[in-house]
């Protein structure tokens, strides 16, 4: 449906490149086409039922990772840095209420979708929504009215490209061996961006070519430190996607062979190991959104796997906490190198953010308390003593590298030597084992009650009720404006 017109599917001409130290041949055209011209073709009747009803539990999941990351630190200065910039009000820093910007709302608000580590994520794409949901709104509240349709369809778009330049890369089953960075999702938002402001193609190139200068999540040195960056570094990609839109609208051109040029970004930045060709593999048959996950827990998804696994052991067979000897947990190289390296770290997390990525302390903090909420990673909290106990009885090795990048097998042994195994591949709050409808709702309600500022509980019905029938809204920005706190 989305082939180029006048010559073959792209796909069928890319399979197989070799782009290291090559330039490409003439006649082909980057990937960055394609996807405009998918944006651009995209219609609301294209998508399926299932995947707009998952759309709108990602909105419901990311509101309330948003509300929540309110009351984490660092975004109380993100706020005072917004309110002191000033400049012309468009878009609303939620819960907080200022209207600011739309570049600084997102700048602001991503971050706010980051800080839990409670957002969905897709296998190669990594996060998605913390980076589209910010920039949507931000856009939406700033121009003409934006229908639940639209917002649906721009949404749609942005993590469909975003997990396909994910899986060319092999952005995360990757990043252990090859030690590459996850450098590519301003795509998503700025593809969304484009959407939803209804850009012609050419614009639309522009803007996803502008978007190459964007740094993008290139950090990984503040996951393995478990600094503050984890999330701050969502303001600049998520303010940086509205620029590049901004730009774009104003006839600045972007680089054009985006993915593919000798100098473009998988030569450049993924050179040991890509395929060109899941650039654009079922792009608009094929919903890369149907395999995304979302969390039930406050924690990196590399100890989600271990987490339920070693839940659904405790429960079946009746296993009292004292009587654990040890818990050994099996990862694949990608999650341990995540969540458990290095060990001086990860086994002595000094603070809230370092806690979020070690995963003795994650396994410890669930078994103990049954859940992993942000309350969960208070001083005091990661200073129990019995979880501490507990984080020296927690082993982690390596799994194949051909194991799920996700999956994890966890060995319950007991004091009196009894020996409990399971391999989970599908976490709470994966595909084949999702929150859903009910779970989304919890959750949002949870996360409503930690908010900075209190939500009016007329407000956290309405907004789920908005977005359970996105699609009758002629006017999506009134969603954000209901999540101010009084």
């Amino acid at each position: 449906m989305f082939a180029r017109a006048g010559g073959p599917p792209y796909v069928e001409e890319i399979r197989g490149a070799k782009l290291i130290d090559n330039e490409l041949p003439a006649p082909l055209i980057d990937p960055a086409g394609d996807y405009a011209k998918f944006v651009t073709e995209l219609s609301y009747g294209d998508i399926p039922a299932e995947v707009l009803d998952l759309l709108k539990q990602r909105l419901l999941d990311t509101l309330a990772c948003m509300v929540a990351g309110s009351n984490e630190t660092g975004v109380t200065a993100l706020v005072d840095y917004a309110r002191e910039c000033g400049g012309t009000p468009q878009s609303t820093i939620i819960v907080y209420g200022d209207q600011v910007p739309a570049g600084s709302a997102a700048f602001t608000n991503g971050p706010m979708a980051r800080a839990l580590d409670m957002g969905d994520c897709h296998a190669e794409g990594q996060h998605i929504s913390e980076y589209v949901v910010p920039v949507l709104f931000a856009l939406a509240e700033a121009g003409k009215k934006v229908s639940g349709r639209r917002f649906l369809e721009a949404y749609c778009v942005g993590g469909e490209i975003q997990a396909r330049i994910g899986n060319a890369c092999f952005g995360l089953s990757g990043l252990a061996r090859y030690r590459k960075t996850v450098n590519y999702t301003q795509w998503g938002a700025i593809c969304a961006g484009a959407k939803l402001l209804e850009l012609d193609f050419e614009t639309t190139w522009n803007a996803i070519g502008i978007g190459y200068s964007i740094t993008g999540s290139s950090d990984f040195q503040c996951v393995a430190e478990g600094n503050q960056m984890v999330r701050m570094k969502h303001a600049f990609t998520c303010a940086d996607a509205v620029h590049s839109l901004a730009l774009a609208r104003r006839g600045i051109v972007g680089t054009r062979q985006v993915f593919l040029g000798g100098r473009g970004f998988l030569a450049t930045q993924y050179p040991l190991k890509n395929d060109p060709a899941r650039l654009l593999t079922g792009l608009g048959t094929q919903w890369e959104w149907l395999d995304t996950f979302t969390k039930a827990y406050a924690c990196c998804y590399g100890s989600h796997a271990a987490i339920t696994g070693t839940l659904n052991l405790l429960r079946q067979h009746k296993i009292e906490i004292d009587a654990i000897e040890r818990i050994e947990c099996g990862m694949h190289p990608t999650s341990l190198g995540l969540v458990a390296e290095p060990r001086e770290r990860k086994w002595h997390p000094a603070t809230a953010t370092e806690a979020q990525f070690s995963h003795p302390f994650c396994l410890a903090s669930a078994v103990i308390k049954g859940q992993l909420l942000p309350p969960d990673y208070a001083p005091e909290e990661r200073a129990r003593k019995d979880i501490r106990d507990l984080m020296d009885r927690i082993t982690v090795h390596a799994r194949p590298e051909d194991s799920g990048t996700f999956a994890a097998t966890v060995n319950v042994v007991t004091k009196g030597g009894a020996s409990y195994e399971q391999t989970i591949d599908q976490p709470y709050g994966s595909r084949g084992n999702p929150l859903g409808w009910d779970g989304e709702i919890d959750k949002f309600r949870t996360c409503c009650g930690l908010a900075a500022r209190s939500i009016p509980a007329r407000s956290i019905d309405a907004a789920i009720e908005m977005c359970r029938r996105l699609e009758e809204l002629d006017d999506v920005a009134p969603l954000m404006r209901l999540l101010v706190g009084t």
